[in-house]
């Protein structure tokens, strides 16, 4: 899907049929079609919320910027370039002041409003790194999640690796990593299983498994080397399972290797 289908799909979604969200699916696409850059895509974004900011900075309809975001990041944040400038709108969004007609700020809780992305991060563990669980579909409906998947978790790493308040994205790497390598789940099959969440763990590593590295060390997010072992050991269980499928093997021991490398300081 080219971003132009992405946008013409959002564009009749029923939940985007008003003004202000036809106006944010117009500024998130010129964004990805390098049309604006992610300083005037903040600005263009600011302006289009500030009305009803300035009305109710609690209003729920506010939070529609961070559900196309999401949309966007499972369908592009696979690539690096496309991450890159949803990054870089996160940062000049951050600065944005909003004034009342006073000339006073607005808040959101005790910062400015944009300071802290507000619902910014509920929204993306909503909608963003999410995946349907596999007793509620069909199975190969569910393995077909690990394209959006794996974006959104490359685009987390992406966050975790270059953005030092971000680094609550930690949050994500125990449960993919759980979700991927625990052999004790009886559903769903480790074939199905490795198909969706292995990818995943590949992007972690390969994209920050340094700054991973680092936190396990200092016990930072709630990791610990502890947590490095295990993993290395469950990848090595993915890789010498019969049940899963040869692609995700050797995808296992390559993700292996590459942690080895990083604690070797290779």
């Amino acid at each position: 899907m080219s971003i132009q289908d992405w946008a013409t799909e959002a564009r009749s979604s029923t939940e985007y049929q008003s003004p202000e969200k036809q106006r944010l699916i117009d500024v998130y696409q010129a964004l990805l079609e390098n049309k604006l850059t992610p300083e005037e895509s903040a600005h263009g974004i600011s302006t289009i919320l500030e009305p009803l900011i300035k009305r109710n900075p609690d209003d729920v309809h506010i939070a529609s910027v961070w559900g196309l975001f999401c949309g966007i990041v499972r369908h592009v944040g696979g690539d690096q370039a496309a991450s890159k400038r949803l990054i870089e709108l996160l940062d000049y969004l951050a600065k944005i002041e909003v004034k009342d007609d006073h000339g006073n700020d607005l808040k959101y809780g005790a910062a400015k409003f944009w300071t802290n992305l507000p619902s910014f991060a509920l929204m993306f563990r909503e909608y963003g790194i999410s995946i349907e669980p596999d007793d509620e579909m069909d199975i190969n409906d569910w393995v077909a999640q690990k394209t959006s998947y794996f974006n959104a978790t490359s685009f987390a790493a992406m966050c975790l690796a270059n953005r030092p308040y971000m680094s609550g994205m930690a949050f994500y790497i125990k449960g993919n990593m759980s979700d991927a390598l625990v052999a004790e789940y009886e559903t769903p099959e480790p074939r199905f299983r490795a198909a969706l969440h292995i990818p995943a763990v590949s992007a972690w590593i390969s994209i920050a498994g340094q700054k991973i590295y680092q936190m396990c060390k200092e016990e930072a997010q709630g990791l610990s080397m502890e947590d490095w072992k295990s993993w290395e050991k469950g990848l090595d269980q993915v890789a010498e399972n019969d049940q899963v499928d040869e692609e995700m093997q050797n995808l296992a021991l390559d993700v292996r290797d590459k942690m080895r490398n990083i604690q070797k300081g290779l």
